[in-house]
């Protein structure tokens, strides 16, 4: 699915508007463009605050981010 489409099933309410980010952010990935999956992944894991330990997704986002931030050659922060 493009991020087009992702875009329209949020404004229709099909698709929740906090997850928006997160198939942006696979999508640029798959599309190697790591610097904007790695802000669009840090993005969707602001969107889990004030309690995202609770939240199912952590862990996939946190991986994900990292897993961007490794393809760009740099360093764990």
């Amino acid at each position: 699915m493009c991020p087009a489409c992702h875009t329209h099933l949020a404004k229709k309410n099909l698709l929740p508007s906090s997850l928006l980010p997160v198939w942006q952010g696979n999508e640029a990935f798959r599309d190697s463009d790591y610097p904007t999956a790695y802000d669009l992944y840090s993005k969707a894991l602001q969107a889990l605050w004030p309690h995202p330990p609770l939240h199912p997704r952590l862990a996939l986002l946190l991986s994900n981010r990292a897993a961007a931030l490794l393809s760009q050659g740099k360093p764990l922060r």
